[in-house]
């Protein structure tokens, strides 16, 4: 806009600016410049604001609008003076896509309006985007929110069947939401959204990490008072809104609306027990809700503030990505430099946990894992960040691990990490059978070395360690040298199941940031019994729970805001 006001006015004041400090050429060259820049981007500029203004009445008054391949978009912004017959034909096309996605219409006021007076005080609220399909000759999918006075709630999206694959979801959703910036000329907004997967948080996450809570990778971030007093106007005065049963309670701890989907009045319950929500290709997120949520009717209620400035820089193709990518990059430059120049430097395990964007503690109750001769130590096993966890605090260990560990990283990587892991030291085992490996343990103790063993034999996802195999303690006694304990702990669900692929699990890592846990522990008879080191072992595991874990304690200020009918009673357990 300033940039279109005629040299006379604006321009003439920058020139006269820059002649009383600069001097006279200066302000000569700024005659010039402004004069072109006025005449060239100028109106530019002002046709750019003219389109801005004819597609943002557009997108707020219900015309379609081309985006390519077929497909158009409608959008409502409260269309509450929209004619009897566009209402009529929006509901009409909202219940289509509603039964061909779960089967049936929900039980909320925009699809049970039985008039067009009550539909149209049920979408007052409402900003509704939909996508019609000139291939399919139809709508498609829908995106409805809803605003309170204090917050944006994402609401429902749903797509028919036929399209289900196609990403539709994030994508209406997105530019739904988006699009509010251009309604309220706002820079930011605080947004909402139920649910019972992930999906539900990586709607709200998209461009808010820092400020989202519950947060499922960042464990350090704290709910505000904000946070709550969103909640409270949600589950007070927008129960229908959300389809959210009459029963339903809050839980200040853990953010979780118990009984959230039951029959009573929970005009979600067929969303919810007709239609396989969208699981997360991400087993963190997938397990953290899973732990958060007590029963099959519980959701978990994610808060969080939509900012401009990240939208924009989100948007910026790559760019956002430089960050994980440079660590990345990072991380097997050490890898390289392990298998190639110099291996098991001491520097190693801090570098690749830091990398990992893990904070570290170590407690060392015993030093029997750091006196210097051969060892065995028993650990129980999350994944492969363990290794580097481990090197931290005795980098010359070695490892046994499966011989078949090499097959679970993608082909073109297999060669090298071969490598990474030899040069290590690993001890390879063929877990289906192997008459050699005891043999090759005992060598490496011959020679001094410190051997760790995963006693369960596989990894898992969380929790203390499951049942152990004895063969560890034959090995023991033949060769005469201690066997001692220690425990991991981390703060999020951060494990390998055996479904779970090496390099998604490497990849999920580089976007988490959490606490995790070492306690070295005491050398230990080599006569005990293998359950009872089992117990030595998850003993240890449960200390490190006060650091990794600690509880949390909501503060009673940010009580004082819920209104006592909605709320659940906290607990002393931690989120």
């Amino acid at each position: 806009f300033l940039l279109s006001l005629p040299p006379s006015s604006f321009f003439r004041w920058i020139v006269l600016f820059n002649m009383l400090f600069e001097g006279e050429i200066v302000g000569a060259m700024w005659a010039v410049v402004s004069t072109v820049v006025s005449y060239s981007i100028g109106p530019f500029l002002a046709l750019s604001f003219l389109l801005f203004v004819v597609l943002r009445l557009c997108l707020r008054y219900g015309y379609w609008i081309p985006i390519g391949k077929g497909n158009w978009i409608r959008r409502w912004y409260a269309p509450v003076n929209s004619s009897d017959d566009a209402l009529l034909q929006l509901q009409e096309n909202l219940c289509r896509v509603c039964v061909d996605a779960v089967g049936s219409e929900l039980d909320v006021p925009m699809f049970t309006a039985k008039t067009v007076d009550e539909f149209r005080s049920a979408v007052q609220n409402k900003v509704i985007m939909e996508v019609y399909s000139s291939k399919h000759k139809r709508v498609i999918c829908f995106h409805s929110l809803f605003w309170t006075k204090l917050n944006v709630d994402l609401g429902i999206v749903m797509v028919v069947r036929e399209v289900q694959k196609q990403n539709w979801r994030k994508k209406v959703v997105g530019w739904n939401t988006m699009l509010l910036f251009a309604d309220w000329f706002a820079l930011r907004f605080r947004v909402s959204q139920m649910g019972t997967s992930p999906t539900a948080y990586r709607s709200v996450a998209l461009h808010m990490r820092s400020s989202i809570y519950p947060n499922l990778y960042d464990d350090s971030v704290s709910p505000k008072k904000w946070h709550y007093k969103i909640a409270n106007e949600l589950l007070t005065n927008h129960r229908v809104d959300m389809g959210v049963s009459s029963l339903a309670t809050f839980n200040p701890e853990t953010f979780c609306v118990k009984n959230a989907y039951s029959t009573a009045g929970g005009g979600i319950f067929q969303l919810k027990h007709d239609t396989d929500l969208a699981a997360s290709k991400n087993y963190i997120a997938n397990q953290f809700i899973h732990n958060a949520l007590s029963g099959d009717n519980d959701a978990m209620l994610c808060i969080g503030e939509l900012n401009f400035y990240e939208v924009v820089y989100q948007r910026m193709g790559y760019v956002p990505l430089l960050t994980g990518f440079v660590r990345y990059l990072l991380f097997f430059l050490m890898l390289t430099f392990h298998a190639f120049i110099s291996p098991l430097q001491w520097w190693h395990g801090p570098f690749g946990l830091y990398m990992l964007g893990m904070t570290k503690k170590i407690i060392v109750k015993s030093d029997a894992a750091l006196i210097p001769g051969p060892k065995i130590i028993v650990c129980n096993h999350f994944s492969f960040v363990d290794v580097f966890f481990i090197l931290c605090a005795i980098p010359k260990a070695r490892f046994v691990a499966k011989e078949d560990l090499v097959t679970e990283v993608p082909s073109p990587g297999r060669a090298f990490m071969k490598r990474v892991w030899d040069e290590a030291g690993f001890i390879w085992v063929n877990r289906s059978g192997d008459a050699t490996i005891r043999t090759r343990i005992s060598a490496a103790l011959k020679q001094g070395d410190t051997v760790v063993v995963f006693c369960e034999g596989t990894t898992r996802r969380q929790g203390p360690p499951n049942f152990m195999k004895r063969g560890v303690l034959d090995i023991a006694k033949e060769c005469n040298v201690p066997v001692v304990t220690i425990a991991l702990r981390y703060a999020t669900p951060s494990g390998m199941d055996r479904a779970d692929r090496i390099d998604h699990c490497l990849v999920d890592l580089f976007f988490i940031k959490q606490r995790c846990g070492l306690i070295l522990g005491d050398a230990i008879s080599v006569e005990e019994d293998i359950e009872n080191i089992r117990t030595i072992v998850s003993g240890l595991w449960e200390e490190l729970g006060d650091y990794v874990n600690p509880p949390r304690i909501v503060d009673p200020a940010f009580l004082s805001v819920l209104n006592p009918a909605i709320m659940e009673q906290p607990t002393s357990s931690s989120s």
